[in-house]
C-alpha cells in the first residue's frame, strides 16, 4: 500500500492530471477494502494513508515550493506561461464550414 501511496506521489508531481487521479485512487482503495471484507475501521486507516502519502504529502510539497520559489503557491495557473499560452493553436478542420 505504501508503495502504491509513493507511486502517486511522484505522479502527481510529475503531471497535473494526476492531481485529479489521486483522489479517484484513494476512493478506490477505501471501496475495494470495504468489498475484500475489512471493517470500516481498516478501511478508514487505509484510505488515510493513501490521502496521506499519494495525495496530501505531494500536492501541499508542490503548493509549498511554488510558494517559496516563486512568491506564490498557485503559480502554475498565473505566471508568466499557464498551461492554455503553452498549447499548439487550433485550425479548423477541411471538414469544418469555416475550412471550406
Amino acid at each position: 500500500m505504501l508503495t502504491a501511496s509513493l507511486a502517486s506521489m511522484l505522479a502527481m508531481l510529475c503531471r497535473y492530471e494526476n492531481w485529479f487521479l489521486g483522489p479517484v485512487y484513494v476512493i478506490c482503495v477505501a471501496v475495494m477494502a470495504r468489498g475484500l471484507g475489512y471493517n470500516w475501521r481498516d478501511v478508514r486507516g487505509l484510505g488515510l494513508v493513501m490521502a496521506v502519502f499519494g495525495v496530501a504529502a505531494s500536492s501541499t510539497g508542490w503548493l509549498l515550493y511554488n510558494w517559496l520559489i516563486f512568491g506564490s503557491p498557485l503559480y502554475f495557473l498565473h505566471g508568466p506561461t499557464p498551461a492554455p499560452t503553452r498549447w499548439p493553436p487550433t485550425r479548423p478542420s477541411p471538414n469544418s464550414a469555416a475550412g471550406r
